[in-house]
């Protein structure tokens, strides 16, 4: 498993924490509810530290009204785990999250919102697994998170493509590339659908299928999904997306987002580029050369994805630079003020010694 990877997973939409509505109206449970908006509230600001002894309080107090096996004692340690998670209270965080699911797990019937609550959690305890190297748990809560999404009638939702897309990512990351680009195909169907073709995140399942299937030297597959899915675009020689005049037929001024900055090299505007180092193999041949890494960078100027498997160069100065790439850190690009992601290229050579 290639430990840069890790930090794809990491990313992704933050969940809101949402209180426990409930009819009961003893001065306990009504207490409790208050409490728990008052968690929602300072979570949204930000302030778990705040947060965190009332999110404690909450599930003590629902503890003793309902038992501790309760689904109203699941939904607040659902909560309280999310405030441990991003107060980096990895091992707190994963305790709390197991224990949440484990009364989830019991209840015979769930409703179309609590199966999406622990959905939603399931996902971010296969993060921490990843984090804590264990890659077998994560693909297990993968698979339970998706259960949840299907069961709450959500098999084709966005919720589920992510998912789909960080089943692809762990595949990835173990070089299991024929099931990653399985995971990534059926995420491109459902931002297609949801997001339509022109969308950065559907060009990015596309991204991350393509350079899977590269990888495998199965060029006619990703010629096949480029005809099914993008029918008037053309693949370029990096392996993503050139959207075509639908008039002429020719290439368009402008690609699938306008706040791409796409094959342009950003090199220049790293905060951070480590230099990866240079592989034994390609030490013993002598081998060298350019290695130009198609990567995407979020909001927070993370690279979420690279890949350098378009160029015609000795293998390990591609997984080089591909990890390498993983690490290199840009300020957030702004679009009207506001942060977007991006993607762009960074180029690396090798000089034989």
């Amino acid at each position: 498993m290639k430990k840069t990877l890790a930090f794809v997973f990491i990313l992704g939409t933050l969940l809101t924490i949402k209180a426990q509505d409930d009819k009961n109206i003893s001065p306990a449970i009504q207490e409790a509810n208050n409490l728990s908006a008052e968690v929602v509230r300072l979570f949204q600001q930000r302030k778990y530290q705040e947060a965190l002894p009332i999110a404690q309080q909450v599930v003590r107090i629902k503890e003793n009204e309902f038992g501790k096996d309760a689904l109203e004692v699941a939904v607040q340690l659902r909560n309280l785990g999310f405030v441990y998670y991003f107060l980096n209270s990895k091992k707190e965080a994963e305790k709390t999250f197991e224990r949440a699911s484990m009364i989830f797990e019991k209840q015979t019937t769930l409703k179309k919102e609590e199966n999406i609550l622990w959905g939603e959690m399931l996902e971010r305890l296969a993060f921490i697994k990843y984090e804590f190297q264990k890659p077998e748990t994560t693909e297990a809560l993968f698979e339970k998170a998706l259960l949840a999404y299907q069961k709450a009638g959500e098999k084709d939702s966005l919720k589920a493509g992510n998912i789909l897309v960080s089943r692809g990512n762990l595949k990835s990351a173990g070089e299991d590339f024929n099931e990653a680009s399985n995971f990534y195909e059926q995420a491109l169907a459902i931002r297609i659908k949801k997001l339509g073709a022109k969308n950065f995140e559907t060009e990015d399942a596309f991204d991350r299928s393509a350079c899977s299937l590269k990888k495998l030297g199965k060029e006619k597959e990703i010629q096949r999904i480029q005809e099914t899915f993008f029918p008037t675009a053309k693949i370029t020689d990096n392996g993503s997306l050139q959207w075509l005049d639908e008039k002429t037929g020719k290439d368009a001024a402008i690609g699938a987002d306008k706040n791409s900055v796409g094959g342009e090299v950003v090199n220049g505007k790293a905060v951070s580029l480590p230099k990866p180092p240079y592989p034994l193999e390609a030490r013993q041949l002598r081998a060298s050369g350019q290695v130009n890494v198609r990567v995407k960078i979020n909001e927070q100027g993370n690279v979420t994805y690279a890949c350098g498997a378009f160029n015609s160069i000795n293998k390990s100065l591609i997984d080089a630079a591909e990890s390498a790439a993983y690490g290199a850190k840009f300020q957030p690009t702004l679009f009207n003020g506001q942060p977007r992601k991006v993607s762009g290229i960074i180029v690396y050579n090798f000089i034989a010694p």
